[in-house]
């Protein structure tokens, strides 16, 4: 049975479809605790669930998501005490449960990626089966430009771009379009038609409906068995690298650029300063 839900919505369609639409579109669906802790309790609930088939994830208002709300982190940060800190760890921490979990449901998951989609949305999109993108859709991983790793996403990415995309795109914050999540091998289908959109989603689901779903269910296994076996212990020491670097003083600084909208004191934006370009 599916959990209530508050943040995410879920709508049953037929043939064992479900539906899970990110609803804080005010904020661009930015994935808070309540988010998180939403979204893990119903990839729980699906781990049993087979009358489930198959799994469309959106975000509403035409966005997918812009990644962790920050503003969770900056009031962690402003309270500076070692309960602060054990509480982040674990929300940063739930982000890589929330991927893993996606990545290992026994059902064939599709995203569908729209408008903004940052950090922990891109991660979902890495972990999703089937990811349809529209062209006009604009993705980055954004953390090193605020000031600490995407520490429970890398290996997600990594696992699904190869080494040297992940390079680029963790290492820079850059930033690119759909055009470019399809060909880096991100998304698997993309269009700059949105009715065409929707119709490859219904293609998707209509095609993802056709297999049997134990074959579904071992298959993914059989292809997880081939993974890395210790991501867990990885993403434990990773979250607790995360608010390490975040209580230092590039990741004090980025958030706190970051909520007053100013750029933060590290990052070269005149064209001449990286040119060593100089008047006179």
């Amino acid at each position: 049975m599916l959990p209530e839900t508050s943040v995410i919505e879920l709508r049953h369609g037929p043939s064992g479809v479900l539906h899970i639409s990110l609803a804080r579109e005010h904020l661009y669906n930015a994935v808070n605790s309540v988010m998180l802790a939403e979204l893990i309790a119903v990839f729980t609930a699906l781990q049993s669930m087979e009358e489930i088939r198959v799994v469309v994830l959106r975000g509403k208002g035409g966005h997918f998501s812009a990644g962790g709300d920050l503003s969770e982190f900056l009031t962690a940060v402003d309270a500076g005490d070692d309960d602060s800190d054990r509480r982040m760890v674990e929300v940063i921490r739930d982000s890589g449960r929330l991927l893993t979990l996606i990545d290992r449901t026994p059902r064939i998951v599709i995203a569908v990626l729209e408008g903004t989609v940052l950090g922990t949305g891109l991660g979902i999109a890495c972990v999703s089966d089937v990811v349809i993108v529209h062209s006009d859709a604009e993705l980055s991983l954004p953390e090193v430009m605020i000031g600490f790793p995407p520490s429970q996403i890398a290996p997600f990415l990594l696992r699904r771009i190869g080494p040297s995309g992940t390079r680029m795109l963790a290492l820079t914050g850059y930033r690119f379009d759909g055009r470019e999540a399809h060909r880096l091998g991100l998304a698997h289908m993309m269009t700059e038609d949105r009715p065409l959109l929707e119709q490859m989603l219904l293609d998707a689901v209509q095609q993802a409906l056709l297999c049997g779903p134990g074959a579904v269910k071992a298959t993914k296994k059989l292809l997880h068995d081939l993974g890395p076996p210790d991501i867990e212990q990885y993403l434990d020491a990773a979250a607790e690298t995360f608010v390490r670097d975040m209580r230092k003083g590039e990741g004090v600084e980025g958030l706190n650029a970051f909520v007053s909208k100013r750029v933060p004191s590290w990052r070269v934006c005149d064209e001449a300063q990286v040119e060593g370009r100089h008047n006179g």
